[in-house]
């Protein structure tokens, strides 16, 4: 038996859904971004319907700097 692969296919769309679920992001701030023009623009699906390519959000996340905590 083999075993589901793994690995993203970096060419899959993410709905809106998924950035939701896998990164946390809700609408509003997607949208925010987008019009701050900080976050990468979604492709058309069709009239009422579009997605982010994975590839464009994983690169927009590693491009995101590190939060600045210290520890007591």
């Amino acid at each position: 038996m083999q075993e589901p692969e793994t690995v993203h296919n970096p060419l899959k769309l993410l709905r809106m859904r998924d950035l939701k679920s896998e990164y946390g992001l809700t609408p509003a701030t997607v949208y925010r971004w987008i019009g701050e023009g900080t976050f990468p623009l979604p492709v058309n699906l069709g009239s009422n319907s579009v997605a982010w390519h994975r590839e464009e959000i994983e690169e927009w996340r590693k491009s995101r700097p590190r939060a600045n905590i210290r520890r007591r």
